[in-house]
Formats: C-alpha cells, sequence, structure tokens
C-alpha cells in the first residue's frame, strides 16, 4: 500500500513538472513572436536578411525549435503596410510519450522602413 502511495506521487510530479515545461515551452513561441515582430518592422517585411537573422536567433537560443512563414510574401513592405506571418514551433513534452505537439501562432508587424 505504501509503495503505491509513493509510485502515484512520483507520477504526479512528473506530470505537473512536464505541464509546467510545456508551458514555458509556449510562453518562449511568445518571446520568439516579439523577436520576428522586431525583426519584420527593421527590415520592412520578411526579406532575406530579416529570415536569416531570425532562423540564427532561433538556432542560438531555441535550438531550432521555431520557424517562421509569411502570408504576405517576401519582399520588402512600404512604410506602414502590414505583414503577416505565421509562427511553427515543436514542443516536446518530458516525461510523457506524447508525440511531439505542433503549435502555430499568428501574428503581424508593420513594416516601419521608409
Amino acid at each position: 500500500m505504501e509503495l503505491s502511495k509513493i509510485f502515484i506521487s512520483i507520477f504526479m510530479i512528473l506530470s505537473i513538472a512536464s505541464v509546467s515545461i510545456f508551458f514555458i515551452n509556449l510562453n518562449q513561441a511568445q518571446d520568439f513572436k516579439q523577436m520576428v515582430n522586431y525583426q519584420i518592422e527593421r527590415h520592412g517585411g520578411l526579406t532575406t536578411e530579416a529570415q536569416t537573422k531570425i532562423k540564427n536567433y532561433s538556432k542560438d537560443h531555441f535550438d531550432n525549435q521555431f520557424t517562421v512563414k509569411s502570408n504576405s510574401g517576401t519582399d520588402k513592405m512600404e512604410y506602414g503596410k502590414e505583414v503577416s506571418y505565421t509562427v511553427n514551433g515543436k514542443i516536446k513534452l518530458l516525461f510523457i510519450t506524447l508525440p511531439v505537439q505542433n503549435i502555430a501562432i499568428k501574428g503581424a508587424a508593420i513594416s516601419m522602413v521608409r
């Protein structure tokens, strides 16, 4: 009886830790989205230069966990034009054997290049 209580307690602790780590990774997707907004504003769209900086940032800080796809194309936009994009991420749940969770977060930024 005592052994089963210990087993259930350990399972509950690991489950709570796994869910907490999932939500921390989900929050990191919002941080990455903010950086994508900044790059789009600075480069006037999701240009090749902005994509290179975003890929390097994802590689250096998030182990290539996130990618960005533009719904507005990769051309430089005029000042004030809206650039819509989607941040795709793959989040793995630790301690629980579930498939990798794919997330897609839509966003938009305004070109600030004249």
